[in-house]
């Protein structure tokens, strides 16, 4: 696995997410519609976090997916191929 993911890809990788998740996060400012969320939810750190925590749940199965999805079709590959 060591080999597959190497520490480049890694970093690769948080750069991108970081990319994808940055304009998520703080995306409510640009278009002003930040005000309604803390009028909903004053405390700002709640608001935030409970996005950090949508943004990380979705993400994650995202990540979770497409690390899964070439695990499992090799071992069906595999198991076809011996039969």
């Amino acid at each position: 696995m060591q080999q597959a993911f190497t520490g480049n890809a890694a970093l690769v990788m948080m750069i991108a997410l970081g990319a994808i998740v940055a304009p998520v996060i703080v995306g409510e400012y640009g278009t002003c519609t930040i005000r309604t969320t803390f009028a909903a939810v004053p405390a700002r750190h709640t608001a935030m976090g409970a996005k950090v925590v949508v943004v990380t749940v979705v993400f994650g199965g995202w990540v979770a997916v497409w690390t899964l999805a070439p695990a499992l079709l090799a071992v069906v590959c595999v198991r076809q191929c011996d039969q």
